[in-house]
């Protein structure tokens, strides 16, 4: 029988609330976690408060807090619960979207609603046939994820506006998503915007990592975009799906799919195919060893290790189900020590120094 905990304090409020779950300040997180339990408060208009809980204590604010305005929402109504605390009446919507596992028709319907909004008001955004969606503005990305500027400078030569969605407002970024009809990112939170898109919508999906994001494929399903995938990671070392560090390479794939639709190819695209440089390999490295330690290698349970259970492509395929492990695991195998973890990173990167072309 499992054991409850003892509460040193707690609050009493004499009023009804609705919880909308646990806020986590990551748009992709905020996006399938906690938006979840809006759809009831599309039909449901009750004005009471709105109450939430948080990692690290972290409040709702910025684009978190637009879009709850563009919902509808007074984001004076919204409490943030930091202690244990009684009320007299709490609502819990039942969350729309479990992630990877199920979604119902209402999660579909929130942003359905938000669009709707957004069409309701008078806006002048220029309206582009084409967009690539960069992660190069991004702080972390700058850190820790090496090679984007070459896919960049590759959809640009194709007529791709460039953008970077941190760099927009949130009215822009529904609108983009809701009105272009061809698109491509990098896999990670960007393409989870699929949410407000149609099946007009054509995504390409570049793949940043061998780990699959299977949160996307109940997105994809949803909206009904045409989705493509293409794997353009050159992952020397074992990574998580959230950490990284990760290298983006134009690649043969990336080459058979400019050719199959008659794109062009710029020549310092073409270049870089095949060439590390040496520059971008130290920056690799040492991000690498500033985000992983030898124990954390050892750990079986680790990001790098283990195996999860999720979809490796939409129901509509057909496809059952299976477990997907982590590619590097198989060629590591067990780690039993952390002398025998240093020698598999010496190995590893000296396979890579004597393989590759370096270019300065």
């Amino acid at each position: 029988m499992a054991k409850g905990y003892v509460v040193e304090k707690t609050s009493v409020t004499q009023t009804k609330v609705i919880y909308l779950g646990c806020f986590i300040k990551q748009w992709g997180h905020f996006l399938v976690d906690f938006v979840p339990r809006l759809w009831y408060l599309i039909d449901n208009k009750e004005d009471c408060n709105l109450v939430y809980v948080s990692m690290n204590g972290q409040k709702i604010d910025g684009v978190f807090a637009d879009f709850l305005k563009l919902f509808g929402i007074d984001i004076a109504r919204l409490v943030h619960v930091t202690e244990a605390t009684r009320f007299q009446e709490v609502i819990v919507p039942q969350t729309s979207y479990q992630r990877p596992y199920f979604y119902c028709k209402e999660y579909g319907q929130i942003f359905q609603y938000i669009v709707g909004k957004l069409n309701a008001q008078s806006i002048s955004f220029p309206k582009y046939e084409k967009i690539y969606w960069t992660r190069t503005k991004l702080k972390k990305a700058k850190q820790s994820e090496i090679g984007e500027k070459h896919l960049e400078r590759f959809f640009e030569a194709n007529g791709y506006k460039v953008l970077a969605p941190e760099k927009l407002s949130l009215l822009e970024q529904v609108y983009y998503f809701s009105t272009c009809k061809k698109m491509a990112g990098i896999s990670g939170s960007i393409p989870h915007n699929l949410v407000f898109a149609d099946s007009d919508t054509e995504m390409l999906i570049l793949n940043r990592t061998y780990r699959i994001n299977v949160n996307q494929f109940p997105i994809n399903e949803m909206c009904g975009a045409n989705v493509i995938y293409l794997d353009c990671h050159a992952a020397f070392l074992p990574n998580s799906a959230d950490k990284g560090p990760y290298w983006l390479t134009f690649n043969s794939n990336m080459e058979r799919y400019a050719n199959d639709n008659q794109m062009i190819i710029p020549a310092s695209v073409k270049k870089s195919q095949g060439r590390i440089g040496l520059l971008d390999f130290i920056k690799y490295t040492t991000a690498y060893f500033n985000t992983y330690s030898g124990k954390e290698l050892q750990k079986i349970d680790a990001g790098m290790a283990g195996s999860i259970t999720g979809r490796t492509r939409t129901k509509a395929e057909g496809l059952q189900e299976h477990e997907i492990y982590y590619y590097y695991r198989s060629q590591f195998g067990f780690v039993p020590s952390l002398s025998y973890a240093k020698l598999r990173i010496k190995i590893a990167l000296h396979s890579v120094v004597r393989k590759s072309i370096f270019r300065k």
